[in-house]
């Protein structure tokens, strides 16, 4: 007699054991990290031009992710508040300006002024070859190329400060 739950399982598991495998597929590996940038001045003329060449260097960072000036006497709230009038009128918006005191005694400058930047690094890709075809993770160089990319990578992130229950929940 013939059993018909095998007839019906046979040709399945044929076609199975001929079906290509693939892979699982995992996503790059990402390490963000926080860079500062400063820079600490006496007013003079030499200092103006260090200053506005770091701005140039740096235009494009303080609109994305703000600066942060800091005075420590007269001479530089009033440098400070210079500067923000020239960050502004060049296109940076107020809000990602922070302007505040710094402390006299830790300082003999005048002015600082600092933006904190993030930094992708991406995990090395390497190149598929007939040999591992199927194995690798595929799009390897599309992902760290668009992670590299990214103006506020930090915003992908999870955010762990939320996972962490308050006391009392």
């Amino acid at each position: 007699m013939i059993n018909w739950k095998a007839l019906i399982f046979l040709p399945i598991l044929f076609m199975y054991g001929c079906a290509d495998q693939v892979s699982e597929r995992h996503g790059t590996d990402i390490d963000v990290f926080p860079v500062t940038f400063s820079i600490q001045l006496v007013k003079s003329k030499k200092a103006e031009v260090k200053l506005s060449a770091f701005i140039d260097i740096h235009e494009s960072e303080m609109k994305n992710h703000g600066v942060d000036i800091q005075w420590f006497n007269n001479k530089g709230k009033k440098w400070a508040n210079e500067l923000n009038k020239k960050l502004i009128s060049s296109g940076i918006d107020k809000k990602v300006i922070v302007i505040h005191q710094g402390k006299k005694a830790t300082s003999h400058f005048d002015m600082k002024v600092s933006l904190i930047t993030p930094k992708v690094v991406v995990s090395h890709c390497e190149y598929a070859t007939h040999y591992n075809i199927g194995t690798k993770a595929d799009g390897c160089f599309t992902e760290n190329a668009r992670w590299s990319s990214m103006v506020n990578p930090q915003k992908m992130l999870l955010d762990t400060t939320n996972l962490v229950p308050k006391a009392g929940e």
